[in-house]
């Protein structure tokens, strides 16, 4: 019942869809094989070499959606573990349903094969469903293998695969005492615990997909915790129906394969054949470094069942140049995108054995040799880094490095191997080519727009004139109103017209001395400031404009300039600070002789922007 097979129907495009969602929707009580589906919950897919399209497919999703979410007294009758659309031409729009599907079985399928199909990512619409359809993935914890081969994805796609990639939360291979305690308790293994074969297998020891069990046994004598050979696994726990969802084993394995989940936790990612170039080497090389090795990640994965499963699987790890992600074969990849994938293999292994540290590596790329010079100095680790925590590299892994190896020459070499294909970008399509580099500049230009203009000097001088104007008594006061100030005289109408000559006057034809009291001068109020702030008393560029904080202005900006899903806190942070930081603008004319390519990356390096940062 559990295992849909169409690969040898005749019929094709919605109407073999149609078939698929009506065999589907059979599940679903009062039809009479609801029991079957019910002792049988799981559900194997497999319509590979079928032309289904998007109109095809949307009946098979839209009947899928309704069996995995139908769940009565008897629990869920439908747990989609594998799902093979291989050479099905359905295209980038039906990401949209699939994304609904894989988020409904994030605790139950364990392998997705889309290989050979037409999923392409060009359009801003495109980038959407797609970034839609790998966060979708967030939440998976059983899967084994994704495979994209012989789409032509296109650059767009490994960009937002990176950042989706880097969001996400790094794995932690570390068992919990749980966990500990079930490997040295043979009653208690997770190997065998359902007919499904869910396993955990043992951390300790390097995963063969198909091994024997002899080849078990003999590396079992190796463990520092003793595992119980598979025959008396088996003969102790082995039920013979598979554990329904809800009972006590089946939560028990789930939560500890849920301690690994999303993109990350997959052992295998099969990227051959996708048009990759260049551009999507340099995005590439990120996730490759951070990528755990295949064998470690197996352990935290149901075992593959016999048959195709299996073979495949052992047919990557038959790869010797490509560990858990594979690239190859991609005839578009030139001599810069291999060695930049290469020295990511090796940084990600620790192989250092073969690079001498002291070997002088020359930059091969013209555009660069300005911009690298005199940029080089030593952390506290003693690893060659770039001043300012160069991003290239080290934002996503710059101290990460160390724990792959404590030499260090590779790891300069990937920076500037990096550098060479960043440079290449910004020279041939521009800066609007990357989303991060788009948003970072937009988020710069920004914020140098809210910055005052008025320079220190300004503000020393209207500081002067408004504590003049504030305070009467003060030197610098100055009233607005005449020196001296003759009140308006009054007299009766039968007082005697009098007129002065000087100090004296005619009074009845005779003169009189004039006698005069001074006034008492009037008080008035100074005339308000021009000036409309307040002066800080702290240096100025301590505090940023309206005397916001910079969380609020790193918010206001992220806002105006779309970079909250694109950058992280730490680059929005960056950005700001480097466009209120007026020594800036003078690193930025010491560069005005290279090419406008070179002048932008230093700019986006300073910022911390060259590369997506990698959740750590």
């Amino acid at each position: 019942m559990g295992k849909l097979n169409y690969t040898k129907r005749k019929i094709e495009g919605l109407k073999l869809g149609q078939v698929v969602a009506k065999d589907l929707l059979k599940r679903i009580p009062p039809s009479i094989t609801s029991k079957a589906a019910i002792r049988d919950p799981v559900i194997d897919l497999d319509t590979s070499g079928r032309t289904l399209k998007s109109e095809g497919f949307f009946e098979i999703a839209s009947a899928l959606v309704k069996v995995i979410e139908y769940e009565d007294d008897n629990g869920k009758i439908a747990r989609l573990e594998d799902l093979c659309l291989r050479d099905s031409q359905i295209d980038t729009r039906s990401l949209i349903h699939l994304a609904r599907i894989i988020s409904l079985s994030a605790h139950d399928l364990r392998d997705l094969d889309l290989s050979e199909n037409l999923i392409t990512i060009t359009t801003d619409d495109e980038v959407v469903v797609w970034e839609d359809f790998l966060n979708s993935f967030s939440n998976c914890c059983v899967l084994r293998r994704i495979d994209l081969s012989g789409n032509a994805l296109g650059s767009r796609a490994f960009e937002v695969l990176t950042r989706v990639y880097g969001k996400e939360d790094p794995i932690d291979l570390a068992l919990t005492p749980d966990v500990e305690a079930s490997f040295e308790n043979p009653g208690m293994s997770l190997r065998g615990i359902n007919q499904a074969g869910i396993e955990l297998g043992s951390p300790f020891r390097k995963l063969s997909i198909a091994s024997s069990a002899e080849k078990y046994e003999d590396n079992a004598e190796n463990m520092s915790l003793g595992a119980v050979d598979r025959k008396d696994c088996s003969q102790h726990v082995e039920p013979k129906t598979p554990d329904k969802p809800g009972s006590a084993n089946h939560t028990a394995v789930l939560q500890t394969y849920m301690t690994t989940r999303g993109l990350r936790s997959v052992p295998y990612l099969i990227l051959s054949q996708t048009a990759m170039n260049e551009t999507c080497a340099l995005y590439l090389s990120y996730i490759v470094v951070y990528h755990n090795m295949p064998e470690q990640l197996l352990t935290r994965v149901p075992a593959a069942k016999a048959g195709p499963p299996t073979q495949h699987l052992l047919a990557y790890d038959n790869e010797t140049s490509c560990r858990g992600i594979i690239y190859f074969p991609n005839p578009q990849l030139g001599t810069a995108a291999i060695k930049v994938l290469d020295l990511s293999e090796a940084v990600r292994e620790g192989l250092f054995d073969d690079i001498d540290p002291e070997e002088n590596f020359e930059d091969e790329s013209p555009i660069l040799n300005s911009a690298n010079a005199s940029r080089k100095t030593f952390d506290t680790r003693g690893s060659p880094v770039v001043a300012g925590r160069r991003r290239s590299t080290l934002s996503l892994g710059g101290t990460d490095h160390v724990r792959y190896g404590s030499k260090s020459g590779i790891s300069v070499e990937l920076d500037r191997a990096r550098s060479r294909i960043q440079g290449n970008i910004l020279e041939e399509f521009g800066p609007g080519s990357n989303n991060l580099w788009r948003v970072a500049l937009k988020m710069l230009t920004l914020s140098r727009d809210i910055r005052p203009v008025i320079e220190r000097n300004q503000l020393d001088i209207a500081a002067g004139r408004l504590e003049g104007l504030k305070s009467p008594n003060s030197p610098n006061f100055t009233s607005r109103r005449p020196s001296s100030v003759t009140p308006l005289a009054t007299r009766s109408p039968n007082q005697p017209i009098t007129t002065s000559f000087g100090q004296w006057r005619l009074d009845n034809s005779r003169l009189v001395p004039v006698t005069t009291t001074k006034p008492s001068p009037i008080k008035l109020s100074p005339p308000p400031s021009p000036l409309s702030f307040n002066v800080p008393k702290v240096p100025y560029r301590s505090s940023l404009p309206r005397g916001f904080p910079e969380e609020v202005w790193r918010r206001i900006m992220a806002i105006a300039a779309g970079a909250e899903d694109v950058m992280s806190e730490a680059q929005q942070i960056s950005v700001l600070r480097w466009a209120m930081d007026r020594g800036t603008l003078s690193k930025e004319r010491e560069s005005l002789g290279l090419k406008d390519c070179a002048q932008i990356w230093k700019v986006l390096e300073g910022m911390e922007c060259l590369a997506y940062e990698m959740k750590l």
